[in-house]
C-alpha cells in the first residue's frame, strides 16, 4: 500500500492533504501548549478524526489502482464516522461535565466504532 509506484501526483489531492496535515498539526500544537489537559486531549482526538478523513481522501485521489484507493477510502470512512463522537466528547470535556455523561459518551463511541465496520 505504501509503494511509490502505486501513486501518481494529482493536484486535486493537494488541498485535502494540506488541510489534513494542518488540522493534525493544530491538534498536536494545542495538546503540547495546554500541557496535555483533558480538554486539549479531546481536541486533539477531534482534529485527528478530521485529519484521518482528509488525509485518507487525499491519498485516495493519488492512488493508481482501485484496491489501493479502496483501502484509503475505508480509512477515510473510519475517520468520518468517528467525528460526531469526538466532537461530542470534546464539547462535554470543555464544559467539564464529562463525568455526568459517561454513558452517552461511551454509547457515541460505540455507535461510531460499529458504524465503521458496516
Amino acid at each position: 500500500m505504501f509503494h511509490a509506484a502505486q501513486y501518481h501526483f494529482n493536484p486535486y489531492a493537494l488541498p485535502m492533504l494540506a488541510t489534513g496535515i494542518m488540522t493534525l498539526a493544530l491538534g498536536v500544537v494545542v495538546l503540547i501548549r495546554e500541557r496535555a489537559s483533558f480538554s486539549s486531549l479531546m481536541f486533539c482526538v477531534m482534529t485527528l478524526t478530521g485529519a484521518i478523513w482528509l488525509l485518507g481522501y487525499g491519498m485516495m485521489y493519488c492512488a493508481v489502482t482501485d484496491s489501493v484507493a479502496l483501502a484509503w477510502a475505508k480509512l477515510a470512512y473510519a475517520g468520518v464516522v468517528c467525528i460526531p463522537a469526538a466532537v461530542y466528547h470534546f464539547s462535554v470535556a470543555v464544559l467539564r461535565i464529562a463525568h455526568r455523561w459517561t454513558r452517552v459518551i461511551s454509547a457515541g463511541w460505540a455507535v461510531s466504532i460499529t458504524m465503521e465496520r458496516v
